[in-house]
């Protein structure tokens, strides 16, 4: 089958009202612990700074960026997800601005001092031209920062307490993985490194995050579960 963006958009437009109720305005659990210290960090002062976030899901970094004094827009294509990043923003009025659209058709260039992409290429079928169009927004200087599913450590928290290890069989080319919503397409790491590289980046760190509790039984603690990378638009 060949899955196309529109498909994956049409899927995640079905994002339910229990599910944007359980991840909440703090993100699930992963993105407390592992995910947001760490693009926090990388980022560093992000007041005065113009950020896109792009395939911003429910909105919770771009409002999280925009109480830290960022101006922010948030990219969105799917519906639900989009409309209740309305609905939050009209509640709060943080100033995020947010754009209802597909990562591949998205314009612009040299408007943002940073972009994030959190945990999205991962989903994208044609995630190459979403992250070209990405970089091309981004000023000069700009940095950008992705976070993906670990392609060379699959599986979640629930295998691992399971199995006690991590399996993998296909690391170059393995199918892509039905979801909830959408799909899972790992990829060679390589593959994101070299399509920065081609877009006129320079990586500047690669972070696997760990739990600080390194005697914990969790997984994070033992095997990354993501990897995130920094680069710079030059």
């Amino acid at each position: 089958m060949d899955i196309t963006n529109q498909m994956t958009i049409d899927e995640w437009s079905g994002f339910s009202q229990s599910d944007l109720e359980r991840f909440g305005d703090e993100g699930d659990n992963a993105r407390r612990t592992l995910l947001d210290p760490t693009i926090l960090r990388l980022m560093g002062e992000v007041e005065g700074k113009t950020i896109l976030d792009a395939g911003c899901g429910n909105g919770y970094l771009s409002r999280k960026l925009a109480q830290k004094g960022a101006a922010v827009t948030g990219v969105e294509p799917s519906e639900n997800l989009f409309r209740y990043c309305l609905k939050r923003e009209s509640e709060q009025n943080l100033g995020v601005t947010y754009i209802q659209q597909d990562l591949t058709d998205l314009v612009g260039s040299d408007a943002y001092d940073a972009v994030t992409l959190i945990n999205v290429l991962m989903d994208i079928p044609k995630y190459q031209t979403a992250l070209t169009n990405c970089v091309r927004t981004l000023k000069t200087g700009g940095i950008i920062i992705i976070s993906i599913l670990h392609p060379a450590f699959p599986g979640f928290e629930s295998d691992w307490q399971k199995l006690g290890h991590i399996e993998i069989s296909e690391y170059f080319s393995p199918q892509p993985l039905k979801q909830k919503y959408g799909h899972l397409f790992h990829r060679p790491i390589q593959d994101y490194l070299n399509a920065l590289i081609d877009d006129g980046c320079s990586i500047e760190r690669i972070v696997e995050p760990q739990l600080s509790d390194k005697k914990s039984a969790l997984r994070s603690a033992h095997v990354p579960q993501f990897l995130v990378i920094k680069a710079r638009k030059i």
